[in-house]
């Protein structure tokens, strides 16, 4: 794959490891792997869902970009549609990429937009702007929708 500089890991990639210790360990092993599989990759990445109910997840993620290890810690998410959240993920990844972030921001950013994504009716993420997802990184899940601050703040 001597092209491709950025990867997203299927999530049953970390339950195919089994005995790891915990979700993120068995993510950065995933990785790890992969990495050492496709060297000239600069990127790679994966979503962690655990799955309590239909509408109740906890959702994490983790990067090996160039070398450097982050993970997004799982946390509890209500899920509206569960179709999406790996592209959420990947769009928000690839925007920190073209944006020159470093991995743990490109990881908080495709973190976020992958929560958005599936806790709306939508197989995407429509995030009002780029400081609702960050927001949402933060725990601040209120509902922002584009049409609302554009009224608000008369832009």
């Amino acid at each position: 794959m001597p092209l491709l500089r950025v990867a997203s890991a299927w999530r049953g990639g970390t339950d195919a490891l089994g005995g790891s210790a915990s979700r993120i360990d068995a993510a950065r092993e995933m990785l790890l792997r992969a990495k050492e599989r496709f060297p000239n990759v600069e990127l790679l990445g994966t979503t962690l869902r655990d799955i309590a109910s239909a509408n109740k997840h906890r959702w994490g993620a983790a990067v090996l970009a160039d070398g450097v290890w982050a993970a997004e810690e799982q946390r509890p998410i209500e899920v509206l549609d569960r179709i999406g959240g790996g592209d959420g993920f990947a769009g928000g990844v690839l925007y920190g990429v073209l944006n020159g972030w470093d991995a743990q921001e490109c990881l908080r950013f495709g973190w976020a937009a992958g929560a958005l994504a599936v806790s709306t009716l939508n197989d995407y993420a429509e995030p009002a702007d780029e400081g609702q997802l960050w927001d949402i990184v933060a725990g601040d899940a209120d509902v922002q929708r584009w049409w609302h601050q554009k009224k608000v703040t008369g832009v």
